[in-house]
């Protein structure tokens, strides 16, 4: 058994954690994990840490949060995991020098030595505060320090009803511009990390011929200016561009593989500026939506394909996609769909996915563990 998830809605933050972590209280997890609403953040913060002096506990401010009790706007939805080896780690200076921290790192790697780390029993699981627009660093930082392991990352920007307001925590301190990290390592365990895309191509592969990485602005498409290659991809005015972007995002195309880049803004000189970082010369194309029940099903068959048993899962999920569910009405059965498939499992909502080196939106991670 590597986890056991809790929720609670009372008011008083100890009434809440006492209900949240009645099945762990006396069980010495190794590690804790915990999502709730930005106001109650540092209370919970410091009383989780309080309450298990002998585990890593991390944590993260979320818009919505899920488990096995369902989605939940306000409250504490809290995870103990056992039977895994845990070594926790923190990256500042997000926006100036994350690499500085790269020996942080790679000593939490070093001190799993004994237990024999590899990309099929351990991950890198991320918590970054929002609103850094940093992530992209923060990856660099860990590829540079895992160098040849191949340990893969899985993480999510924290986020709340306030834009670009969300915090991270480790062991009872609250960080506004960090990324909070735990490497996982379930030995002779497996885990398997699965990424869904609710999207797909639209049509014909574009190339970004000019832009801005770091900004991450979009100046022309296959030599033109963007705004109006997409106007007349999408058969839009410049003035409902944005609109139609909304459910038209970006996907980076690496080999078979498509990463979802949703669009901040369509700037007046014609120019995109997108959430995640586009290189010059690579290849993207205009996403159109799928059949999002059929998505969930083939991700979570995929999982069961993977680990012949799941014990205990981390989700992450898009902001912008929990929106999109609510609105739908689908929010509340793509929950319980979850819990019926993967059993005990904590979820976060997120201002931004992170996976290996790549900074995704529109996107669902899921990292489970089993065997």
């Amino acid at each position: 058994m590597y986890g056991l998830a809790g929720y609670s809605g009372q008011e008083d933050v100890a009434a809440a954690l006492g209900e949240a972590c009645a099945d762990f209280l006396n069980k010495q997890p190794k590690l804790i994990v915990f999502f709730t609403e930005s106001a109650r953040f540092a209370a919970f913060t410091k009383e989780l840490a309080q309450l298990f002096p002998e585990a890593q506990v991390l944590g993260a401010a979320s818009y919505v949060s899920f488990s096995p009790a369902g989605v939940s706007r306000y409250g504490i939805q809290v995870a103990a995991l056992f039977d895994l080896e845990v070594a926790t780690g923190r990256l500042d200076e997000l926006k100036t020098y994350p690499l500085k921290y790269k020996p942080v790192v790679e000593a939490a790697l070093a001190s799993l030595a004994p237990f024999q780390p590899q990309p099929q029993n351990t991950c890198c699981f991320t918590l970054t505060s929002a609103g850094t627009d940093s992530e992209e660093l923060m990856l660099d930082t860990l590829k540079a320090a895992f160098g040849p392991s191949g340990i893969p990352v899985c993480g999510g920007s924290a986020s709340s009803p306030a834009i670009l307001r969300g915090e991270v925590s480790l062991n009872g301190v609250v960080y506004q511009e960090s990324t909070v990290f735990a490497l996982l390592c379930v030995g002779n365990g497996r885990l398997h990390i699965q990424q869904e895309n609710i999207f797909e191509p639209l049509g014909r592969e574009l190339t970004a011929t000019k832009v801005d990485v770091e900004a991450h602005t979009i100046y022309e498409l296959d030599g033109h200016k963007a705004a109006e290659v997409l106007c007349k991809l999408l058969k839009v005015p410049k003035e409902k561009l944005g609109e139609a972007l909304a459910l038209h995002p970006f996907g980076r195309i690496a080999g078979d593989r498509l990463f979802v880049s949703e669009v901040k803004s369509v700037n007046p000189d014609g120019s995109i500026t997108t959430y995640c970082r586009i290189f010059n010369q690579s290849p993207i194309a205009v996403l159109q939506m799928t059949d999002t029940k059929k998505a969930l099903q083939e991700t979570l068959s995929a999982i069961h394909r993977d680990l012949t048993r799941v014990d205990f899962s981390l989700m992450i999920n898009c902001f912008r996609r929990s929106c999109l569910y609510a609105e739908r009405g689908e929010l509340e059965d793509f929950a319980r769909q979850l819990h019926c498939s993967l059993g005990s499992y904590l979820g976060l909502t997120s201002y931004g996915e992170q996976l290996d080196t790549y900074q995704l939106s529109l996107t669902m991670l899921i990292v489970s563990f089993g065997a």
